[in-house]
């Protein structure tokens, strides 16, 4: 393959991922804003409080020091975030045709797949947020040497609470949503200065555990409209103005994930190649296969108790009854960013800001930032590769803007 089409130049492809829209249902990185560090170390701020304020003292009097108390300044490397697609020699041979419907309809193909890579990019970057905010601010990530970093915002315990016996929602004898909702809402105030502006939920938990509360139901159906929202047609909007918070994100966002098997401790305990996504409590599913990945042999549902990110190795709380080795045996998990029966209060904005913004690091020669493309051929078998990459961190500017409530 001697000529390379328009659509593949590393021109085209960058313009291809600039102009790519981020989705709707990426809620940080429609949100929060973006900068750019000097250094490939980032460094940022983190408050504690609501910062206080100037004193009042006399004309003459020497100026106070203000010593940042209740700031904190954090140092980390950022992730590496990248992933490669193939463009067969038949596509992009159908590019040059002279026959213009059939060259559109072949661009059309490799731009599709173009901007599906950059949006899996983005999808990941929309992941490590939610790690931060519904993971109680600890997310561990890769740097691009391979290196393993946990980053922990050290959120305070006071922005946790866990209801158990009759206060669970849904169907506890003494729950009451809206205490708990305000109390959450009040403690942020206090502690951050900020006013919570959002609270994230699954549907599971929003069926479960608010549109399916009886007491909730007859007191909103008790008039068909609750201050303008129905709570058969817009429950988000009706509970919204019930609980009193700004707006209600109904989070779903879920990452098929899988594992491969690198090798068999025990019948609990298997080392894996990439543990990253998951968590103790994930449920994973065991499968073993043919090489395709079309023939099924076998089977086995598995849940995850613990993982030592050091070792790589996974734990499950019971032993598997059938016997998975490496080769082509996987460990497969459908990861929700927000786990059920977990709702999350946050503050958006505090008064020095946004909560949060994206720092790109810097990365190649001459340095760029953001999201950034490869191309190059690929002589057997012959086709293109193109590649997204991306380099980079979120960083919180407050760690007590949030608020984690496990409502069962």
């Amino acid at each position: 393959m001697t000529v390379i089409p328009e659509v593949l130049h590393k021109k085209a492809v960058d313009a291809t991922f600039e102009q790519t829209s981020v989705p709707d249902i990426f809620h940080f990185l429609s949100t929060f804003g973006e900068s750019n560090s000097p250094d490939e170390l980032i460094e940022w701020l983190v408050f504690v409080g609501d910062h206080g304020m100037a004193p009042v003292v006399r004309r003459s009097a020497q100026s106070p020091i203000y010593a940042g108390e209740g700031i904190f300044k954090m140092a980390t490397k950022g992730a590496a975030i990248k992933e490669k697609t193939f463009h067969s020699e038949e596509d992009v041979n159908k590019c040059l045709s002279s026959d213009p419907v059939r060259a559109k309809a072949a661009m059309k193909i490799i731009l599709s797949k173009n901007e599906q890579l950059a949006r899996r990019n983005m999808r990941r970057q929309d992941w490590l947020a939610s790690q931060i905010f519904f993971n109680r601010g600890v997310v561990n990530y890769q740097d691009k040497e391979g290196s393993v970093w946990t980053l922990d915002y050290q959120v305070p315990d006071s922005h946790y609470k866990k209801l158990s016996g009759g206060t669970v929602w849904g169907d506890g004898a003494d729950r009451n949503p809206l205490k708990d909702v305000t109390d959450a809402q009040q403690r942020i105030k206090v502690d951050s200065g900020g006013t919570v502006s959002a609270m994230f939920i699954n549907s599971r938990t929003l069926a479960d555990r608010l549109s399916g509360d009886e007491d909730i139901q007859k007191l909103l159906q008790a008039n068909a409209f609750y201050q303008g929202q129905n709570l058969l047609t817009n429950p988000e909007g009706a509970l919204s103005a019930y609980l009193k918070v700004m707006k209600i994100i109904k989070y779903d966002e879920f990452m098929p994930y899988s594992m491969k098997i690198i090798n068999r401790v025990d019948a609990s305990t298997y080392q894996v190649d990439d543990p990253w996504a998951v968590v103790p409590g994930s449920e994973v599913v065991f499968k073993s296969t043919d090489r395709t990945g079309q023939k099924l042999y076998k089977d086995e549902l598995g849940v995850i108790a613990s993982i030592d990110l050091t070792t790589s190795q996974i734990v499950l709380e019971n032993p598997l009854t059938k016997i998975f080795n490496q080769r082509d045996d996987k460990i497969h998990a459908s990861i929700p960013f927000l786990q059920d029966d977990r709702i999350i209060l946050m503050a958006e904005t505090i008064p020095d800001g946004a909560v949060c913004e994206w720092i790109n690091s810097p990365m190649g020669i001459p340095t760029k930032y953001g999201l950034q493309s490869k191309t190059w051929e690929e002589p057997d078998p012959d086709g293109v590769f193109v590649r997204a990459q991306n380099l980079g961190l979120w960083a919180l500017k407050s760690n007590q803007c949030f608020y984690t409530l496990d409502v069962a």
